[in-house]
């Protein structure tokens, strides 16, 4: 089929004739389930209209996956050169899962303590509508449940949408919008419950509507989870899931607050709900690596009530315990820290409002490293020293200050930023001070290429 163009004209009729029995003898279910495209490519083949189906391939060598979308109550495809009324309805017209909405997200921040969302998103090769007046609805949908949340959207200029869609044919320069979530609407009869907020983007086409969901970025602020506490012990959890953006409301049973090292133990304050079921009172801290199938569970000792009204609660690692097998420069042993609850549940041990990050020193070159994700998750690991960043701030002057601490010798240390879409490499002027660094820099002054 790709090279019939090329086939000899005294060949063609024996393709044609195979392309005839292929359809007789294909289930109709397996032919629909070709691509728009190749329906009609197949349908012209098995028909004899070799002419057609020749200026059809040249078309579409020039402009792959692009065409025309027409119709009122059915969408059905036009082809230049190809007459639709002359296909059959199975072949010319779409189902509802060949006009999906192709959304990415662009941006993610909180604006006036509301999260803004940017992105864009359009039905390939529907047309779409220019200028701010888009007919386009997003909603918020609970999972689990029959709660929505409809939301405003603002429709704004985005050429990024027609230059990632590598294609001629259509503009979808006024796809991009914003949207902003006020995080009190996700409220449950006026009060903080569990749950997981999927966004919806609902664009009209011919025949109906299609609502596809947000895909994450590549890189930046839309590439990565971000957190932000609502309330004493509730967290918006800004995700992903298989790449699809997603909102979760975290009411925390319980939490990490502060850690300390002695230079042999680790000792970690952890506090828990005064209210919380019985079931969920916190009785371990497990620290496990997948990997090796090391797993220790650190039994927590309850302390007295704290100024906040949550109970306290302590845990102590011995480093002599942790397997350090496999550490060397550029490959930690990363572990990951749970809280065990007395039904014998467990989640993922976070942070609370205050960052608990931290090195520690241990023998041989190594450290125990405490990071945290953009989930907020306590993630510990042993390796050798290494910067770490605890603190990243704007000044006034515009300047992008970050700040950490290093344990190592200093003269050894070199910093750059690396652009993780083109691969650039820039040397970042750092400064280093009793076991911190401070680093510099203004993005809108940085060379480039």
């Amino acid at each position: 089929m790709k090279y019939f163009p090329e086939t000899p004209v005294e060949e063609r009729p024996e393709f044609h004739r195979a392309a005839k029995d292929f359809l007789a003898r294909a289930a109709p279910k397996v032919v629909r389930q070709f691509s728009p495209m190749a329906r009609v490519k197949w349908h012209l083949a098995a028909s004899g209209r070799g002419d057609e189906l020749v200026d059809l391939l040249h078309y579409e060598r020039e402009n792959p996956g692009a065409f025309s979308v027409r119709g009122l109550r059915r969408a059905r495809i036009e082809l230049p050169g190809v007459e639709s009324s002359s296909l059959p309805s199975s072949v010319r017209n779409f189902n509802r899962s060949e006009l999906p909405v192709r959304g990415k997200l662009l941006d993610l921040g909180w604006e006036d303590g509301k999260l803004l969302v940017k992105g864009y998103a359009y039905i390939p090769n529907v047309p779409s509508a220019t200028g701010k007046r888009s007919l386009r609805v997003a909603v918020l949908r609970r999972q689990g449940s029959r709660s929505t949340l409809p939301l405003r959207i603002r429709t704004v200029l985005e050429p990024r949408a027609t230059a990632e869609a590598k294609g001629a044919l259509h503009s979808y320069d006024w796809s991009g919008f914003e949207i902003g979530i006020d995080p009190s609407r996700l409220r449950v009869r006026g009060q903080w419950q569990p749950g997981t907020w999927r966004l919806g983007i609902g664009i009209p086409r011919p025949g109906g509507m299609s609502v596809g969901s947000i895909t994450k970025n590549n890189a930046g602020a839309a590439g990565h989870s971000c957190t932000r506490i609502l309330d004493d012990g509730v967290r918006l959890v800004a995700g992903f899931d298989r790449n699809r953006l997603k909102l979760s409301v975290d009411v925390v049973p319980a939490e990490i607050i502060a850690q300390e090292a002695d230079g042999e133990t680790l000792t970690v304050t952890l506090r828990s709900r005064v209210t919380t079921p019985a079931g969920k009172y916190p009785t371990a801290l497990r620290i496990d690596h997948e990997p090796s199938g090391f797993a220790t569970d650190l039994p927590l000792q309850q302390g007295e009530t704290g100024a906040d009204g949550w109970l306290r609660h302590t845990a102590r690692l011995d480093f002599a315990d942790l397997p350090v097998d496999g550490v060397r420069p550029g490959k930690a042993v990363k572990y990951r820290a749970l809280i065990v609850f007395a039904d014998g549940t467990t989640r993922r041990a976070t942070g609370g409002a205050k960052h608990v990050t931290g090195v520690h020193p241990l023998p041989e070159g190594r450290e125990f490293a405490i990071l945290t994700d953009g989930a907020g998750n306590f993630t510990p690991q042993v390796r050798t020293v290494q910067p770490l960043v605890d603190s990243v701030e704007w000044t006034a002057e515009g300047e992008l200050l970050l700040s950490g601490v290093y344990t190592g010798p200093a003269e050894q240390m070199k910093m750059v930023l690396r652009h993780t879409g083109r691969n650039e490499d820039r040397p970042l002027p750092v400064e280093f001070a009793d076991g911190r660094f401070t680093a510099r820099l203004r993005p809108d002054t940085m060379p480039t290429y």
